[in-house]
């Protein structure tokens, strides 16, 4: 299977595999006949039909078209609910464009408006590449924003009134 003498690009990776994997997939690679995977693509093969069986890919592919922001959703979050979406199956065959399209559709409308004010109104003619920018720097952005009001939702937190500070009894009793 591997040629010491002249090892080939893929005779490499397939050195690593056992390395790569974890748990359950690793204890699937060491289960399966030696010599049965010779090549890269025999790899790749068997462990997507092994990991990511066709209905799976299916409802991945469902939720990643159906996708939606929550009502009180920030938009940092929303972007990482399907950045997570899109891991959970990483041959969902989506392309970009339409991964950037289907973003931009369920956003609510004052984050499409911020989105198209950064981009003054033009940011369905960006291509994928632009887009998927233009929605990572307006995340970094948000997420600088979220703290003050994420405070005023999290009963844990330090709260201002009149100008004195005061710590929520919970905190005071839990550092007594």
């Amino acid at each position: 299977m591997l040629n010491d003498e002249n090892p080939t690009p893929c005779s490499i990776r397939l050195r690593f595999i056992p390395f790569a994997l974890k748990n359950v997939a690793k204890k699937w690679l060491y289960s399966l006949t030696a010599g049965s995977i010779t090549s890269w693509d025999g790899f790749i093969k068997v462990f997507l039909k092994k990991f990511y069986p066709i209905h799976k890919i299916a409802l991945v592919r469902k939720n990643i078209i159906q996708f939606k922001q929550e009502s009180s959703e920030s938009l940092w979050r929303y972007v990482e609910h399907f950045k997570d979406l899109l891991v959970q199956c990483p041959h969902h065959g989506i392309e970009k464009w339409r991964q950037c399209q289907i973003l931009y559709d369920s956003l609510d409308y004052s984050t499409k408006s911020l989105l198209e004010s950064m981009c003054q109104g033009g940011f369905l003619q960006k291509d994928e590449n632009e887009r998927l920018d233009l929605y990572e720097n307006l995340v970094e952005k948000t997420i600088q924003w979220e703290p003050t009001s994420e405070s005023s939702r999290n009963p844990n937190s330090i709260s201002s009134k009149g100008g004195l500070h005061s710590i929520e009894s919970s905190i005071a009793k839990w550092q007594s």
